[in-house]
């Protein structure tokens, strides 16, 4: 599960962007399992191969234990959330 809820109010997730695959600054989107958007992080910005990607302002998130999905330039993530 590449996600980590921290104390201070962030979401870290780790991700691989491929080579000329994605813009270098995108939003991402948290969905849940029906689609639904929750919450929208705009104009991150991502650079080549592995990283981790800080997001903030998750401490009112309408979170419960499940399958989330987290979405940029057209791909997709399943994310599990244990709450």
């Amino acid at each position: 599960n590449p996600l980590d809820i921290h104390n201070n109010n962030t979401l870290g997730i780790i991700i691989d962007i491929q080579e000329n695959s994605m813009n270098l600054n995108s939003d991402i989107s948290l969905y849940d399992i029906r689609g639904r958007e929750i919450k929208k992080w705009n104009n991150i910005l991502f650079s080549e191969g592995r990283q981790r990607v800080i997001l903030n302002d998750i401490m009112f998130l309408p979170i419960s234990s499940g399958i989330y999905f987290l979405s940029f330039n057209n791909k997709s993530i399943p994310i599990v959330i244990n709450n």
